[in-house]
């Protein structure tokens, strides 16, 4: 069965942009309705929604899937694509999800236990049995799936487990199996790997160690331990998506809460054995039923946000976030996973809080709201922009300008908070138009930066997308040539711009642009402005 690299419905590529519910408590149909109404405000077309393996199998071998088939039927009269969440043996790093008659037999579905002989709230994966329960109910649902959405059009993928790994634990099990394994020679198909792939971390780290295959800690030193468990849970999820592909063809990934959290220590700062950048190779040789490793990505820092980013996007491994904050820093970061790094989708965490209950937006999540607005509106050129020069406009702190280098082109972005700075106080000269006269105002609400996307799609073509700038393109000719006087002032440069069209619109999942309104005038004499609802602007230039 080929590795699926992007999400499809009905056999047609989509870009999901959308969010996952709030889950701490049991999801029903009933619970919807607030969630619906706040995707609705972020023009999303995506929702996640969890299945936790206790509600579908309170009893064993008793599967109750009304449940599944009511959220699926809600979603499907929404218009919306589908996620769905397998929250089995792991969430967060805890049992927490698993049934009863699991939780409640650790004779028969062992826990992690600690150095000192402990318990640990974690379901062990050393335990065939426990595999095997997770597996067959994992089965179960994907079966139903299956006759549930035949052809795909609502469900899009799947989730395996969620946030695995051992967390508020020992970085591996010290129960008697995994003690066995530990102290066992490496498995044969991870020595295989290593050696054929001589260049991943993985790999050094066992050369370093001379090679060795007598132990884990012989083979990994210090690291040994997270090592181990990675490889564990990897294969146990494995045998678990293994099953329910049997059933049902549709992309499958795990989801990683990522290392780069406090002082990075496994089983404290993160769950240990999770699928994070340090052991991802592990989880690629040893679940190769999973089609994507994902992040949830809440790095605040530009930094930390994109060595994510740049982690998680590989060859073998599109990026797609499953989870991200609702805050100011995402609504930026989020473009740089998509223009930076291609991401093949993105969602955001919590939903229902980005919404106050008269359905407006709740304190300090309006930036977010508008970046997902933005990034709806371009999905669909996503899927046909990923071979094209895609430029992120993110404006860090005090930034006044910033600029960039097309074909044929340069392009001159002005920040629309960055005018104090000049000495205007905020006072625009500039002009959008009649439905946006108070542009100004709404930039200083929750500290919003400028950010979107540009993109060239032919010599003359362009698409922007964003909140909180505008921009000028200039031939290249001109400003890489004898000075040209008339450039010497913003006034004077954007009255030497032509353009043959500048229209507002969107893109269906086909990737056609429809255009909704035309702009001329005072409404493109100050440069191309973008604001969340007016989707991207396409600008066709003449060059002077």
């Amino acid at each position: 069965m080929m590795s699926k690299r992007c999400f499809t419905s009905n056999g047609k590529p989509v870009f999901p942009v959308g969010a996952q519910v709030h889950n701490s408590s049991g999801y029903a149909a009933k619970d919807l309705d607030r969630a619906f109404l706040a995707l609705k405000r972020m023009d999303g077309n995506t929702i996640e929604i969890p299945i936790a393996w206790e509600t579908v199998e309170p009893r064993e071998g008793e599967f109750d899937f009304s449940s599944v088939r009511d959220i699926w039927q809600r979603v499907k009269e929404e218009g919306l694509y589908l996620i769905f969440l397998w929250f089995g043996t792991w969430k967060n790093g805890t049992e927490k999800y698993a049934p009863e008659w699991v939780k409640t037999n650790p004779d028969r579905f062992p826990k992690v236990q600690s150095p000192e002989g402990h318990r640990v709230s974690v379901l062990s994966s050393h335990c065939g049995e426990t595999c095997k329960a997770d597996a067959k109910a994992f089965a179960a649902l994907c079966a139903f799936l299956k006759e549930l959405d035949p052809n795909q059009d609502t469900l899009i993928a799947v989730q395996v487990e969620n946030e695995p790994g051992i967390m508020n634990g020992p970085a591996r099990d010290y129960s008697p199996a995994a003690e066995a394994a530990f102290h066992a020679p490496l498995p044969e198909l991870l020595v295989r790997s290593m050696e054929s792939h001589p260049d991943s971390p993985v790999s050094k780290l066992w050369q370093e160690h001379g090679k060795s295959a007598e132990g884990w800690k012989s083979s990994f030193g210090p690291r040994a331990e997270e090592f181990f468990t990675a490889y564990s849970i990897a294969s146990y999820i494995n045998r678990v998506a293994e099953a329910g592909k049997e059933q049902l063809d549709i992309l499958m990934y795990a989801n990683a809460w990522v290392d780069v959290h406090r002082l990075r220590m496994p089983g404290i700062d993160y769950p240990s054995g999770g699928p994070t950048g340090r052991v991802m190779d592990l989880w690629k040789w040893a679940g190769p039923s999973l089609d994507l490793l994902a992040p949830d990505i809440y790095q605040q820092t530009t930094y930390d946000y994109l060595g994510v980013c740049e982690t998680y996007s590989r060859p073998d491994n599109p990026l797609f976030v499953p989870e991200s904050g609702p805050q100011e820093w995402n609504a930026r970061y989020l473009f740089e996973a998509v223009g930076r790094y291609r991401s093949i989708g993105h969602c955001i965490f919590g939903v229902e809080s980005m919404i106050e209950e008269d359905g407006t937006p709740a304190p300090g999540c309006e930036p977010a709201i508008g970046s997902m607005r933005i990034l709806s509106a371009a999905a669909g050129g996503l899927l046909t922009w990923r071979e094209l020069d895609i430029q992120v406009v993110n404006q860090e702190e005090f930034a006044l300008y910033q600029y960039m280098e097309f074909d044929g082109w340069v392009a001159m972005v002005r920040f629309t908070r960055s005018l104090a700075a000049l000495g205007f106080d905020n006072k625009d000269w500039n002009w959008h138009d009649y439905n946006h006269k108070d542009y100004q105002v709404l930039q200083q609400k929750d500290n919003r930066r400028g950010r979107g996307l540009i993109v060239q799609t032919g010599p003359d073509e362009f698409h922007v997308a964003g909140d909180g700038f505008r921009v000028w393109f200039v031939p290249k000719s001109r400003v890489q040539g004898e000075p040209f006087a008339l450039l010497s002032s913003d006034f004077n440069l954007v009255r030497q711009i032509g353009y043959v069209s500048v229209e507002e619109g969107r893109f269906t999942m086909d990737g056609d642009f429809v255009a909704i309104r035309k702009r001329n005038g005072d409404e493109v004499d100050f440069g191309i402005w973008a604001e969340p609802d007016a989707g991207v602007v396409r600008a066709r230039l003449v060059m002077q």
